[in-house]
């Protein structure tokens, strides 16, 4: 769609032509003061959105209409000081009133649309996220974008360690007075014991 068929390029060029309407009711030693700064600003909303409306990225788009209704508020501020000095009367500044603040609607709307959503994974493109890390998290845990917690893995589990180990027992504590060290085989967990020949397990 054209430039020339959305409704807030339309608005801004109306309060464009409402403003060179009504800056000839300003002071003649005005001239370049605040009649200059206010077709000044006036000018520029319309230019910008067109200028940005042409802009292929959603970035530049954003940049060019944030620049137009910062335009816009410079002339709201203009046409108060205006009204507050008593150059230019509220009745005839009621158009050109209305015309701004349905173009600052219309800026900000657009301006939200534009905005980058966020997304859960810290990628800006969510179609990215999906084809990238959806796709990977299920053969790679680490490429999901997120921090892989350590809590509860087995390699953040400290083994408990006794501070005297039985050489002859890896893993065991001393034997008790009055037992034999155990022959710890990885199959056979008693101990050499005589308690052991009666099927007592050494805990």
């Amino acid at each position: 769609m054209h430039y020339r068929e959305t409704a807030v390029w339309e608005r801004a060029m109306q309060a464009a032509l409402e403003v060179y309407r009504l800056v000839r009711f300003l002071p003649r030693e005005e001239t370049y003061g605040m009649r200059a700064q206010m077709t000044r600003a006036a000018v520029s909303v319309p230019s910008n959105i067109a200028e940005g409306w042409t802009r292929e990225s959603r970035a530049e788009k954003r940049q060019f209409l944030a620049i137009a209704q910062g335009s816009l508020a410079e002339l709201e501020t203009q046409l108060t000081l205006c009204e507050e000095i008593g150059w230019l009367s509220v009745t005839r500044t009621r158009f050109l009133r209305e015309y701004i603040d349905e173009t600052s609607r219309m800026l900000t709307t657009f301006r939200q649309r534009l905005r980058p959503r966020p997304c859960s994974r810290g990628v800006k493109n969510p179609a990215f996220a999906f084809s990238r890390f959806s796709l990977l998290s299920t053969h790679f845990p680490g490429a999901t974008g997120k921090p892989r917690s350590t809590r509860g893995s087995p390699a953040s589990r400290t083994p408990r360690r006794w501070p005297d180990l039985d050489p002859s027992c890896p893993g065991r504590r001393p034997p008790a007075p009055g037992r034999r060290p155990c022959r710890w085989t990885p199959w056979s967990w008693r101990s050499s014991s005589p308690a052991a020949s009666a099927g007592s397990r050494w805990s």
